[in-house]
Parts: structure tokens; C-alpha cells; sequence
């Protein structure tokens, strides 16, 4: 038995200029909306998109990402969610001023089930207001309590001044 060794060498560059910096520039990697985030801006814009446009809950969204694939907990993306809302803050200030405009508002209330413990706070029964405008614009206020008098600043900060 015969051992063979074969030794195969490419060609490389050299630099011609006498540069002594780095020989590639490489752009910068886009800004992550979420530093150290688990998630890419294009998937934090398509999970905004269905959950705030769409109006898919978690759930729902979580069983269409394992259909295309991936396997993730409603938990992780509850967090996502978490993270993004300071970024779209400036996007639901945007709706309510147009709100804002209306001169007619549909207020409802609905009592919804919180299960979160908060200094102050008995049971879990928590309140949901809505405020749509008739030309689309639609605000949600989840409130501790159900007394007018913690809604109605919404309302007057929504339908604006009244004249």
C-alpha cells in the first residue's frame, strides 16, 4: 500500500497599492429594530402587520408560522409584540389624531378578563373601551376599572374638544 499526499495551492491576489488599511469595505449590517432581539425587522413588520392590521390573535398567528414552518411559542411572540410597541407608538398616535377629527365617535365597553396581579387591583374582570370614528379610525383602552370618569378623558382626548 502506497500513501499519496497531493498538494494543490490556488493562486492568490496581492495588493498593488501600498494602503496599509483593509483591502475589502464592507457596509455595515442594517440596524436591528430590537437590539439583541431573536427576530429580523422583516418578521417584526409581518407579526405587527397580522396582529395590528390583520387583527389575528396570537394563536392564530402562531399556527399559520408552524403551517409555513416554524415552530414558535405564543409566549416569544407576546414578547416580540412587547418589544415593538415603543416603534409603533408614533403609528397609534398618528390614528387617534386622525380620530381626533371626527365629529361623531361610537363609543362601547366590554369587560375582559385580565389575569395579571396589579397593587390595587381586585379580581381579574378589567374593562375594554372602543372608540371608533366613521371614517375608520379605531382606538382600545383596557382600564382596571369600569367608572366613567376613567374613560371619559379618553374620550375627550379622542374626539377632541367639543365646540
Amino acid at each position: 500500500m502506497k500513501i499519496t499526499r497531493i498538494v494543490s495551492r490556488r493562486r492568490r491576489c496581492r495588493r498593488r497599492c501600498s494602503h496599509p488599511g483593509p483591502a475589502t469595505i464592507c457596509a455595515p449590517p442594517p440596524a436591528r429594530p430590537v437590539p439583541k432581539g431573536l427576530f429580523t425587522a422583516g418578521f417584526l413588520a409581518r407579526l405587527a402587520y397580522e396582529k395590528h392590521v390583520l387583527g389575528r390573535p396570537v394563536h392564530r398567528i402562531v399556527q399559520a408560522l408552524a403551517a409555513d414552518g416554524l415552530d414558535v411559542a405564543a409566549g416569544t411572540l407576546c414578547g416580540a409584540l412587547k418589544q415593538v410597541a415603543p416603534l409603533i407608538a408614533p403609528w397609534a398616535a398618528a390614528i387617534a389624531a386622525h380620530g381626533r377629527t371626527a365629529g361623531h365617535v361610537h363609543a362601547d365597553e366590554t369587560s375582559w378578563q385580565v389575569f395579571e396581579d396589579v397593587a390595587g387591583k381586585d379580581g381579574h374582570r378589567w374593562w375594554l373601551w372602543v372608540f371608533a370614528a366613521p371614517r375608520g379610525a379605531v382606538l382600545y383602552r383596557l382600564r382596571s376599572r369600569r367608572g366613567w370618569e376613567e374613560v371619559s378623558l379618553d374620550l375627550m382626548a379622542y374626539s377632541g374638544p367639543k365646540g
